[in-house]
């Protein structure tokens, strides 16, 4: 999905740009080149950016499900406890990655 997302931002500029020039011939090639290359490049990073934070969250909500299935099965408390805390402590330290990162984007 983010790939085609990213394909269809590449060629749409490259259309854009494309049909708005009024170089010559020579000149379109070197600076429509340039152009979408630039935008490929920077696009696709912030694109691999953006894959990584949900990657990042979606590990996290799976942690969370399967905390919540251990509860289910789990008669002692005092296990729970301790569990949960580990849990938290991870959320916690992601969460402050993702929020630098999101910063960033």
């Amino acid at each position: 999905v983010f790939f085609i997302i990213w394909a269809c931002i590449v060629l749409t500029t490259a259309l854009c740009d494309y049909y708005s020039t009024d170089l010559a011939a020579d000149q379109v090639f070197v600076t429509l080149t340039l152009h979408v290359s630039l935008i490929a490049i920077f696009s696709a990073v912030i694109l691999c950016k953006a894959y990584g934070m949900v990657y990042v969250c979606r590990s996290l909500c799976i942690m969370i499900d399967v905390f919540c299935c251990d509860i289910v099965q789990t008669t002692q408390l005092q296990d729970v406890a301790h569990v949960w805390n580990l849990t938290q402590a991870v959320l916690r330290k992601a969460s402050i990655s993702v929020e630098t990162s999101l910063l960033a984007l």
